[in-house]
């Protein structure tokens, strides 16, 4: 953890110490979005949805570090995704299970609210039967695997509605001239069959598509999410044969002509509906905080300094090295006196002595 922290403590990504129940955060650069303050949102909702002092759901000791960019740092840190076959790194819910006002959407919980509207007056046997996506393909964004879509589907308007969006800082400065491609993620929902396409990494869209209940097609995926380690080739997703989308056209027609298997795959999907609820998610991150404090080398300490922990280290029958003394809490800031901070000039003062 040292390393990581010192990495976090420098700029790079989210520090925080949780000491007696209670949240501390550092963050000395945001990056150039609100994914850390909507990360930062999630763990406020998810530590206040207990009390405070109900250990059995919530580790009363803990420090972690989390990463802000699309990549995860690598080793025992936490990160919106990791490479598949990565078992070091710990998965936090990404930011858009709060808010990625970025993209011009709404708020999850009214994505998911509209999704749910959408869905409950479309059956899946009534939504168009084309093969849909949108999504970026420039500079921001440069995906072999959505150029290799693009160049396979893009003109085969028969069996697909495949179009790229430009970047959001267009559509910004020319709202009515991008709508003609933009289309909201709850209206992925109309169709039948929606293409899920990595991008940097992993598309945050992956969670918006299964709220549809409609068949996932994807290409074979290099990332795992929360999600996709929930996910199971045939009963969520229909994977292609490679990145080229080569045999594509088949599986659409594998999916066409055999209505029970695509009805099977989208009813399986609408589960997901039920599961990635705001308090889902809340349940989530609290078990994930639980298992990377029973992983933790040692113990953090009770407020005010101590030995620092490392998750992922293990055991060993000789006696580790004294770790590094974490930060006296006073130097930080309390989750919600940080937040509330950053809405108005409050001096920065750390509250953890308070």
């Amino acid at each position: 953890m040292g390393a990581f922290k010192r990495r976090a403590l420098a700029g790079e990504g989210l520090y925080v110490a949780i000491r007696d129940g209670e949240v501390y955060v550092h963050m000395q650069k945001p990056g150039d979005q609100t994914r850390l303050y909507a990360a930062l949102m999630l763990l406020h909702r998810a530590v206040t949805r207990f009390p405070a002092d109900d250990h059995h759901h919530f580790p009363p000791h803990l420090e972690f570090v989390l990463g802000h960019t699309d990549l995860p740092l690598g080793g025992p840190a936490m990160a919106w995704c990791r490479p598949a076959g990565d078992t070091l790194t710990w998965m936090y819910p990404d930011f858009s299970y709060y808010d990625w006002p970025e993209i011009g959407m709404p708020p999850y919980s009214a994505i998911r609210r509209r999704t749910g509207a959408v869905t409950s007056g479309l059956p899946f046997a009534a939504r168009s039967n084309k093969l849909f996506w949108r999504g970026g393909s420039h500079r921001h964004v440069p995906s072999v695997v959505r150029k290799a879509l693009l160049g396979k589907l893009e003109r085969r308007a028969d069996i697909a509605d495949v179009k790229r969006i430009p970047p959001f800082e267009e559509i910004y400065a020319n709202a009515s001239a991008a709508a003609a491609t933009f289309t909201a993620l709850w209206d992925f929902c109309r169709h039948k069959y929606i293409i899920y396409t990595e991008g940097n990494s992993w598309s945050a869209r992956l969670k918006f598509h299964l709220l549809c209940g409609s068949v996932l097609v994807s290409h074979p995926r290099s990332w795992d999410t929360p999600e996709t380690l929930l996910m199971q080739e045939g009963r969520n997703v229909v994977s292609v044969r490679d990145n080229q989308w080569s045999d594509v056209e088949e599986v659409y027609w594998m999916l066409e002509l055999n209505p029970p298997l695509a009805q099977h795959i989208a009813d399986e999907n609408r589960k997901f509906f039920h599961l990635l609820t705001p308090d889902g998610i809340s349940c989530y991150i609290l078990e994930l905080l639980k298992c990377y404090a029973e992983a933790m080398t040692t113990d953090a300490p009770p407020a005010g300094g101590g030995a620092s922990g490392t998750a992922g280290g293990g055991t060993s029958s000789k006696r580790p090295p004294p770790p590094p003394p974490l930060p006296d809490t006073s130097t930080l800031m309390h989750l919600e006196a940080f937040v509330l901070s950053k809405m108005v000039n409050v001096p920065r003062f750390g509250t953890g002595g308070v």
